[in-house]
């Protein structure tokens, strides 16, 4: 009997290191192989979704269920869940981008995270799903029993990394060459992964929640004063200054779900196993009863931002999330005002409020709640309504990041700023199309008056020889912090009346066939700072830089003494391009001269 005992853990075992190796061989193809070898992304993605949320559903199931049903179930999550994904990724040109921005992600995760326990309840009786205890001890032990898993895996791993360097000492490397090979970390750190699930399932007397439940349930005596100090202070402190962004938002809701973690562990899966301590209720209570007040902020200051900037994916998402907190609030006020059996109407808002998080995830993920769609018409709106400047619009979001509804809002602002001659709106559509990187459109638009600098910098700067002007399209790609640094230098006045400025082009550099040279800027005092310049289809940029050939100063530092002469002669043509004696180091086709 022992033996046969003996036999059936040494076959669970084998069962699930296998199921974890290959949901590990699994990511790596997914990883290293696939993405090479399959040119249709959106597949890719639907693949990855169906493949990998299957096999992290299985890994949650098994132990307690055979490997058949643990499968069964894992379909009955992954299969919607792949279908959902590859319905959001049609709102992106590229598929991979529903995921890199972050929110089809969240929604994924929220349906595989919370659609699991239903699933482990269904599979342990008919109906099950809809037993409060069942799911309750399902949603925990799959946490229990991960949370152990990936501690004793990072464990190995670390053991595994000493032996190693433990051999190298002696010169044997057999554990190094074994893991460089490609497939091996992810095989085997998924066969751990696998194994380690089903001891601590075979624990389960002496690993499980209990202990964590009782250790949350006495951190609610301990935030109740600290939420009620917060709540008091509220009226002598007021709601003006407090809501600036979403970190406030941020906060209320972290707490608020806090508040809602440490009374559901205080009322437990049942009477029986609930908090016995009269302080530990109380407490329970009397943060039920605040909760819709910090949830309810946290709307509120999640409305105040959208007032002010509109919709994004974001702030969408912020506001799901409140809205959401708000109802758990209400839902536990209410079933404590009602009086007695209030952990019994907790535990079935529970039930109820995570299938409707279930839902929603999936309905962000189908027309129904387009966020790139809703966000798209949020910002075309605030355009077209023309009270806002264009570095206060999500031009770069709706060009880059919102797919399909986003180009189209775009193309609708650049239809909108030809029609109304709005050269400064054109050139930050132009800016967002063509700017690869946030940093870099904030760079170009993130300063108020940036068209404004422009003009004044285009309207006295010239370029010498020949006096010529250059036009304000020429500065569209010069940063807005080095724009602004020309605009205060132009602005100084010579003693004759004019520009405290001036480019200087000319054959400086062997091999750059684009007009390039030399930017002077006048520092105040007297100081002249000097810039290298280059003039590339038309628009104007910065190309090193330039220091005084005397060694009298560092490179970069600027000249003392003399900005009123050379700037004056600059502008009178009294200059030359002279031979520096300076030699080029040609290496192949390159050829590279010192910064001049």
């Amino acid at each position: 009997m022992a033996q046969a005992g003996d036999g059936a853990i040494t076959r669970n075992r084998a069962e699930m290191a296998a199921i974890g190796a290959a949901a590990g061989l699994a990511l790596w193809l997914f990883v290293d192989v696939l993405p090479d070898a399959l040119d249709d992304r959106r597949l890719l993605l639907v693949l990855a979704t169906l493949i990998l949320g299957g096999f992290g559903v299985v890994l949650a199931l098994g132990g307690p269920e055979r490997i058949g049903r643990a499968a069964l179930g894992a379909l009955s999550v992954a299969v919607p869940a792949a279908g959902l994904i590859w319905l959001a990724s049609l709102r992106y040109p590229v598929a991979p981008d529903l995921m890199q921005y972050g929110h089809g992600a969240v929604a994924l995760g929220a349906i595989l995270f919370l659609a699991t326990p239903f699933a482990a309840a269904g599979c342990t009786e008919p109906g099950g799903w809809r037993r409060y205890p069942l799911l309750f001890d399902a949603a925990w032990m799959i946490v229990v029993r991960f949370i152990a898993a990936i501690f004793f895996t990072g464990v190995f791993w670390a053991v595994l990394m000493l032996s190693d360097q433990l051999l190298q000492l002696v010169g044997i490397t057999i554990i190094d060459d074994f893991i460089d090979l490609d497939p091996v970390p992810y095989v085997l750190s998924g066969l751990l992964l696998g194994l380690a699930i089903q001891v601590v399932h075979e624990m389960r007397a002496y690993v499980s929640p209990f202990v964590i439940h009782r250790l949350l349930r006495l951190l609610l005596p301990a935030l109740l004063p600290v939420v009620a100090l917060f709540l008091a202070a509220i009226p002598f402190r007021g709601l003006g200054g407090l809501f600036g962004g979403l970190s406030p938002a941020a906060t209320l809701m972290g707490v608020a779900l806090a508040a809602v973690t440490l009374i559901s562990t205080a009322t437990d899966r049942d009477d029986a196993s609930a908090a016995q301590s009269g302080v530990v209720r109380d407490a329970g209570r009397l943060m039920a009863l605040m909760l819709p007040v910090l949830a309810g902020l946290a709307v509120y200051a999640v409305w105040r931002r959208v007032d002010q900037y509109g919709w994004t994916p974001d702030r969408l998402l912020a506001g799901l999330a409140a809205v959401f907190l708000l109802a758990y609030g209400l839902a536990y006020a209410g079933a404590v005002l009602r009086g007695a059996g209030w952990m019994v109407r907790i535990r079935t808002a529970n039930r109820w409020m995570a299938m409707a998080v279930v839902a929603v995830a999936g309905l962000w993920l189908t027309p129904v709640i387009d966020a790139t769609r809703i966000s798209a018409q949020s910002q075309l709106a605030r355009i077209e309504s023309g009270a806002h400047e264009p570095q206060e619009m999500a031009l770069w979001e709706l060009a880059q990041r919102w797919g399909h509804a986003g180009q189209a809002a775009l193309d609708k602002v650049e239809a909108r700023a030809e029609t109304a001659g709005d050269a400064t709106l054109a050139r930050a559509v132009e800016r967002a199309r063509t700017t690869r990187s946030r940093y870099g459109f904030e760079q170009a638009t993130g300063e108020t008056g940036t068209d404004a600098m422009a003009e004044a910098v285009s309207a006295v700067l010239v370029r010498m020889p020949g006096a010529r002007s250059v036009p304000v399209e020429a500065l569209d790609r010069v940063p807005g912090f080095l724009l602004s640094e020309w605009e205060r230098a132009c602005a100084m006045v010579l003693g004759d009346g004019r520009p405290g400025c001036v480019a200087v082009t000319g054959p400086f550099r062997p091999g750059v066939e684009e007009e390039h040279g030399f930017i002077l800027l006048h520092m105040g005092g007297d100081r002249l700072q000097v810039q290298g310049i280059v003039l590339r289809d038309g628009a104007l940029s910065r190309m090193g830089g330039a220091h005084d050939m005397s060694g009298r100063v560092d490179p970069g530092t600027p000249l003392t003494g003399s900005a009123e002469a050379l700037i004056g002669a600059a502008l009178d043509g009294r200059f030359e391009v002279v031979p520096a004696g300076v030699n080029a180091l040609r290496i192949g086709d390159v050829e590279l001269i010192p910064d001049n």
